[in-house]
This record gives C-alpha cells, structure tokens and sequence, in this order.
C-alpha cells in the first residue's frame, strides 16, 4: 500500500523530472549547422585573374583605373563535400582577402565565421554559399525573408567622350540591358554625351550620369539638369 509519505516523495520526484525536462526542451538551440562538422573548411583556394577590358572602357579606363582589372576567385571546400564560391574585386572592394584570413579560417565551421567581415569580401562570400549549398537554401535565407524576386542590375563605364556613349549606349542595348550608368564630368561635354547617348538609344532605355560632387553646389548644378531633362534618357 502507498503511504502519502511514499506518494509525496514519487510526486516530487515526478514534478522534479518533468520540470527539468521542460526546461531543457526550451533552451535555445544553437543555429542551424553550427556544430554540423561537415560545416568545417577543408581547403581554401584563391585564383587571380586578369579579365581585360573591352576596347571601348579599355582606352577610358587606362587613365584612371587600369588595375580595376584584377579580380580574384574563393573556393571554400567542405568536409562535406560542397564548394562555395566567391568573388571580389581585388581593388576595388571593402577588404581583400589575405593569407592571414585563409590561415585563420581554415579548419572553422563555415557557419560560424561567415559573419565576420574581416574574412574579405570573396572569402566570406564563399562561406554564405558554401553553408547556403549545404543547408539546401539559397544565401538570401541566411541573411532574412526575401524582399525581390529580381534585382535591377545597369551596364556601367567611366567617363566617356560623347561619341564613346553612343557606342555603348548601342552596346548595353544590344545585350539587353535597358539602363546604362556612366559619368559626368567637366572635361566631356555633358550637352553631347546626352545628345548622342538619346539618339543611339532605343525606347525604353535610360543613361544616369553620376556627377560625384564636380556640379559643385545647387547655384551651378541645377540649370544643367533641368536643361538636360529635354532628354528621354536621363535620370538623375
């Protein structure tokens, strides 16, 4: 027979079970991957490459930005087996990757790291794919709810003379694109570059010229807008 001294007791111990289970039940967890060892990186590789201008930006970009050029590759290699890829301007980006980051991350579960901005741009970039790849979702899940299904990308050049923006108005179009981002600059004539870049451009199609402060203030810099607004093309 059960005494109430021996029902208190089984009680307690009952309550003290289901309270510890509880508990344990609703600790945070950590994040999805996080302790996955096939999240661990296995191998990093980096590959340089020189990818050349086409002959239009070729002889514009040479006087300023010849080294814009230069771009480098992140492979992030998994123990699992997936690779992630990565890529970055060499200069022309927030942080270049170094050997000290490679040493650094090398061995680290890729989940763990790929927040940390100090890694350079392709090699963190590599990580979000490689954990992306791994988990079987695209990197926008790993950064939040997605807000666009597509994302507007311009055909871009430096400054360009204005028979230069003719050229590459008809270029951009030719391969699909329906804006095109350029410079303006004191040196061209910003008249021209728009006069020509509306007449080669189709329907629909739209140049930015981006000024970069050499409008000097509101005095000087609005009447050229408002005298470049008589053309379909321009936004700014």
């Amino acid at each position: 027979m059960l005494s109430r001294r021996n029902w208190l007791l089984s009680s307690t111990a009952t309550a003290a079970l289901w309270t510890l289970t509880g508990c344990q039940s609703n600790r945070p967890t950590a994040r999805p991957g996080s302790n996955e060892p096939g999240l661990r990186i296995k191998n990093i590789r980096r590959t340089t490459l020189a990818l050349p201008y086409r002959p239009v930006p070729a002889r514009n970009m040479a006087r300023e930005l010849p080294h814009w050029v230069y771009s480098e590759i992140c492979e992030v290699e998994l123990a699992n087996g997936i690779t992630g890829f990565g890529e970055t301007m060499l200069y022309y980006t927030w942080g270049a990757t170094t050997d000290s980051d490679v040493a650094f991350a090398k061995d680290k579960n890729a989940a763990d790291i790929m927040w940390n901005d100090d890694l350079g741009a392709g090699l963190q970039i590599a990580c979000f794919d490689a954990v992306g790849k791994s988990l079987g979702v695209p990197v926008h899940a790993l950064l939040g709810k997605q807000v666009h299904q597509t994302t507007p990308v311009a055909w871009w050049d430096i400054d360009l003379p204005p028979e230069d923006i003719a050229t590459e108005t008809k270029a951009a179009a030719a391969a699909g694109y329906k804006a095109f981002k350029t410079k303006g600059r004191p040196w061209f004539d910003i008249w021209q570059q728009a006069k020509q870049g509306n007449d080669a451009a189709p329907d629909g199609f739209s140049i930015t010229f981006d000024y970069n402060d050499t409008l000097l203030d509101a005095e000087r810099g609005i009447p050229i807008l408002k005298h470049l607004e008589q053309y379909p093309i321009t936004k700014m």
